[in-house]
């Protein structure tokens, strides 16, 4: 589970808390302080006593700005996250499930809360367990197809549905819109409008009367450019995340089932349009797109549909508590794939990651000092099936690499060179399709 916060603090703060609270304990007591000494302290109260303080002396927060606070819940404790930086580690005190309320108080105005579930199962759809994968696509990848153009939903649309476009928006654009259709209604219709004022808008249309318009101030949108956006569909509405970063949760005002058809229409042209079934979950739908904005990255602006093969230098190499995201299709004729990390200063591959398609195994290695070691074959899960999307995240540690497809942990390969830092270069060929790449 995450707990995601996003707030602003005034510029004449002294402290602010977060208590994470149950059963008259308080698991996690966690206070920035301004005035005492600059820090940020964190502790436990059972049965009406304080526990021993643990004191962070870095201060992450700033007065007067905005901030990101993530509280990632381990088996070992609350892994806790500002601004994208690992800032402590608490180790539980009291039991998890005794925690059921969250308390904030002090100097701060939070903006947003959202308690982010891990494939929360929904009685009557598929589970964890089951495959995820693409149902449909429209056109063949790379093709570009003009508008308007209309798809039908095999089957209609369930929770942990995703609608995935890939598209450009033309250089002369008035506007275009996106309709989820239940045949006469529109459980969503999404304005994109550049005519008069740069506007992101939401409705429905019922019974032949539009609905209550939401409208957004921000445009993730340029003129000209490609875009990559994910419809999640959730149990509450439509998560619609624009290169890699989620801008707006649309409620549904039509049961989702009813929905059979999309359109697009206006000034954008569509490259691909693909239905994937992923991840049940209530907060996070399609899988782990959602969870990416939430990881420090090794850098800030993702790489779009990238060509194959592809080469690209890590920044400052790889780093202890970052994280490598990659999506993309594995090709219906495609062998094998392959990921290498490399170290450009020695030449030597410390990872050689190797989904094996006519094998159906994922392969991984290092060829160092001009030797191969051994192997490592051994998965929990493997998303690389032909003709398939995935999502691919990478978590580096101090001792280890941490790989996640599609939202399962897969496995973990233990450093063999060091230092590990100096691993810089990543190359990637074989039979796929990247959509995105976040470093």
């Amino acid at each position: 589970m995450l707990l995601y916060l996003r707030g602003t603090l005034p510029k004449d703060i002294n402290s602010f808390e977060i208590n994470l609270e149950g059963g008259g304990d308080l698991a996690v007591h966690f206070n920035p302080r301004f005035s005492d000494g600059r820090g940020v302290v964190l502790n436990t109260r059972e049965n009406g006593e304080w526990q021993a303080e643990e004191k962070v002396n870095a201060m992450p927060f700033r007065k007067g700005e905005s901030f990101e606070l993530v509280f990632n819940v381990t088996s070992e404790g609350y892994q806790v996250n500002v601004d994208g930086r690992e800032l402590h580690m608490y180790k539980h005190r009291v039991p998890l499930e005794q925690v059921t309320d969250l308390v904030i108080v002090g100097d701060v105005l939070v903006q947003t809360i959202n308690i982010i579930m891990d494939q929360e199962v929904i009685p009557g759809y598929p589970g964890p367990e089951d495959e995820q994968g693409l149902i449909q696509e429209y056109p063949g990848p790379g093709d570009v197809s003009s508008t308007p153009l209309s798809k039908a939903i095999d089957g209609g649309l369930k929770p942990g549905t995703s609608l995935y476009f890939q598209g450009k928006v033309h250089s002369e654009i008035n506007r275009f819109h996106i309709n989820l259709e239940a045949g006469s209604d529109i459980a969503m219709h999404f304005k994109v409008n550049f005519k008069y004022t740069e506007l992101l808008a939401f409705n429905t249309l019922l019974n032949r009367g539009w609905q209550i318009e939401e409208k957004l101030g921000q445009m993730p949108f340029r003129k000209g450019q490609d875009f990559d956006l994910l419809i999640s569909d959730t149990l509450k509405g439509y998560q619609v995340i624009v290169n890699g970063c989620m801008i707006h949760m649309y409620k549904h005002r039509i049961p989702l089932d009813r929905v059979t058809s999309l359109t697009v229409g206006g000034d954008v042209s569509v490259k691909s349009i693909a239905i994937i079934k992923g991840s049940t979950g209530d907060e996070v739908g399609g899988g782990s797109w959602y969870n990416w904005r939430f990881l420090p990255m090794m850098d800030e602006q993702p790489i779009y549909n990238p060509p194959i093969p592809y080469t690209r230098m890590i920044p400052g190499g790889l780093t202890p508590m970052k994280t490598i995201a990659f999506s993309g299709r594995v090709l219906p004729d495609a062998e094998w794939i392959v990921f290498n990390f490399n170290v450009s200063s020695s030449g030597d591959l410390a990872l050689h990651f190797n989904p094996r398609l006519n094998e159906g195994s994922v392969v991984r290695n290092s060829y160092l000092r001009g030797t191969w070691g051994a192997e490592e074959r051994d998965v929990k899960f493997n998303p690389f099936r032909q003709g398939r999307y995935f999502e691919i995240l990478i978590r580096c540690e101090t001792q280890k690499l941490m790989f996640f497809g599609n939202g399962k942990h897969m496995f973990d390969f233990y450093h063999r060179f060091q230092p590990f830092t100096k691993i810089d270069t990543l190359h990637i060929s074989g039979g796929v399709q990247l959509s995105h790449i976040l470093l």
